[in-house]
């Protein structure tokens, strides 16, 4: 099997698996899972995040449902290698949701639902038979549902407070034409990655046997690229399953460039490292620059290019956001 293959593709990779962690809730109905909480057996806080407090169920139910939708190795050095990167995950949908109510943006369980419904119709599926295919992975209605309430109150975040700040003119535009003049004729790179940063609660070792069981599953091709990136990838593109778009010469690290000038189109490239962490990267197609002034539609070229800088600059300034939100807030870590 070569690695096209076993990354599954993106578009036919196993649909279930490929949604199953950004997207899966309430799949019993119209049921509202809000007012349902987890087991609270013996519970204990991990962590306490401005007001608002995650506990060890919350957080062992999130470890059993990435393990299960991953399909990565169930045993206990895996659970610790994941660990962090899902208590973090669980901090930053707090400071989401907090954000959006502080802003009056609220999620409807309606809105739900209807996110719900469109997803089930993505994977050929009723809602019935999802609600079947989770209660027999064991995986938490209330877990699910929590997250997908996160994802919808931060994108109406994003949408009042840096949507309209996008600012796009044609300097930008001719800068970047300019910079395909530049490149004619040198390959350009459509990509997909998986980033695991360094950080001070993980050792190396971890984030490097991390990195390397996401690859492991990807070649076995038990797990998804665009379901692990949007679990574990720390980097852009995250949200949209990992997806960086086309890059050119001197975009990526040096590294990274290389492995690609070597890499055919469909190839998935080990782990990498770099001065600031792991990536897993999935060259999705590869290309010569072509450009012609002379043949080439510029109105077409310009609305494509200013369509990616915005989509770029969109993606950076939510993420600084989240940085800012997290840099001001009160968060403790307890076990």
């Amino acid at each position: 099997m070569n690695n096209k293959e076993a990354i599954m593709t993106f578009r036919t990779a196993r649909a279930v698996h490929i949604f199953a962690f950004s997207a899966l809730i309430m799949l019993m109905g119209t049921v509202s899972y809000a007012q349902q909480t987890p087991n609270q057996t013996a519970e204990r806080i991990m962590a306490v995040v401005n007001d608002d407090i995650i506990t060890t169920s919350e957080f062992s139910e999130r470890v059993h449902m990435v393990m299960e939708t991953s399909n990565l190795p169930k045993n206990p050095e895996v659970a610790r290698q994941i660990g962090p990167q899902i208590l973090d995950a669980m901090v930053d949908e707090k400071l989401q949701l907090q954000e959006a109510k502080r802003l009056g943006l609220d999620v409807s369980d309606a809105e739900v639902n209807d996110g719900l419904k469109q997803i089930a119709t993505k994977n050929k599926m009723e809602l019935p038979d999802f609600a079947q295919m989770l209660k027999k992975e064991g995986i938490s209605a209330y877990t699910l549902a929590q997250q997908v309430k996160a994802q919808i109150a931060w994108t109406k975040v994003i949408q009042q407070r840096i949507r309209p700040r996008i600012d796009i003119t044609d300097s930008d535009i001719d800068a970047r034409i300019k910079r395909l003049q530049d490149l004619a004729g040198k390959d350009e790179y459509l990509i997909a990655e998986i980033f695991l940063p360094f950080d001070e609660e993980q050792s190396e070792d971890d984030i490097r046997g991390l990195a390397q069981n996401l690859y492991d599953q990807l070649v076995s091709g038990k797990a998804g690229f665009p379901m692990l990136a949007q679990q574990f990838s720390k980097g852009a593109g995250a949200d949209q399953g990992g997806v960086i778009g086309w890059v050119q010469e001197g975009q990526v690290a040096a590294t990274i460039e290389a492995a690609l000038k070597q890499a055919e189109a469909g190839n998935l490239l080990a782990p990498i490292e770099t001065d600031l962490g792991y990536h897993i990267v999935y060259l999705r197609d590869k290309r010569e620059i072509e450009y012609d002034p002379e043949t080439t539609n510029m109105l077409v070229l310009r609305a494509e290019i200013g369509n990616d800088i915005g989509n770029e600059r969109l993606d950076s300034r939510a993420r600084r956001y989240l940085r800012d939100l997290r840099s001001t807030a009160f968060i403790e870590y307890r076990a």
